[in-house]
């Protein structure tokens, strides 16, 4: 839980800002990965756990009957869990980024917090029941998946801001749902970042949608499951 992030945190930023050279806009490189690693990390985790809940915990529905939704409701709490430890290290290393002066500049944005977590939870639960839905029958998607999360992760802001992106490509890396909220998390916290309540609001639909998506699909599978798996 401390380590992980952490040091992934502390490779990107000898490896991205030190020796490629990426820009992180003028703020502290352990503060800007790490915020980016945590969101990042809270989500496709989240997601993960979540599409591989039939696979993962098949003995214990064979056994008895209850909602199984639960089982894909606590994979993503137990990983807020780890987010809100997570979270505490990040503020602790930005109290010393602005005890020894650095450009760091703390809004009421950071209030939003709470909602940017809303959003990946609802999404990570959204997404992971599509998969989870599908992949009890088409087992050989969930290897597409772990794939899948590489290239998004990609997409989506964590080891870069949105600012350096070249112009054609900016709206487009914006337009994905994860987006606005790493962006919004950085401006809130460090004072650099994309925040438009457009994005944001963009964001949250989505999250709405595929979690509504996931609810359906997950109870229209779930009479079918068990004599799959």
């Amino acid at each position: 839980i401390f380590l992980q992030p952490l040091l992934t945190a502390v490779i990107y930023v000898v490896i991205f800002k030190n020796v490629v050279g990426i820009s992180t806009s003028g703020k502290p490189g352990l503060l800007f990965y790490f915020g980016g690693v945590i969101l990042w990390g809270f989500f496709s985790e989240s997601l993960g756990a979540v599409a591989y809940t039939y696979g993962s915990h098949a003995a214990i529905f064979h056994k008895v009957y209850f909602p199984r939704i639960i089982v894909s409701l606590s994979m993503v709490l137990s990983q807020l869990i780890r987010l809100g430890i997570q979270f505490v290290i990040y503020l602790v290393i930005l109290a010393v980024a602005m005890g020894r002066g650095e450009a760091v500049y703390p809004n009421a944005w950071a209030w939003m917090f709470p909602v940017l977590v809303l959003i990946l939870g609802l999404m990570s639960m959204g997404i992971g029941l599509i998969f989870t839905a599908i992949s009890a029958k088409y087992r050989d998607i969930q290897n597409l998946l772990s794939f899948l999360l590489r290239i998004w992760m990609f997409a989506t802001p964590v080891i870069y801001p949105l600012s350096v992106a070249p112009a054609e490509y900016r709206r487009i890396i914006a337009l994905n749902p994860v987006t606005p909220v790493v962006e919004v998390f950085r401006y809130g916290f460090l004072g650099e970042g994309m925040h438009s309540w457009l994005y944001l609001g963009y964001s949250a639909l989505v999250s709405i949608l595929v979690f509504i998506i996931g609810i359906i699909l997950f109870n229209l599978r779930d009479g079918k499951v068990m004599d799959i798996i």
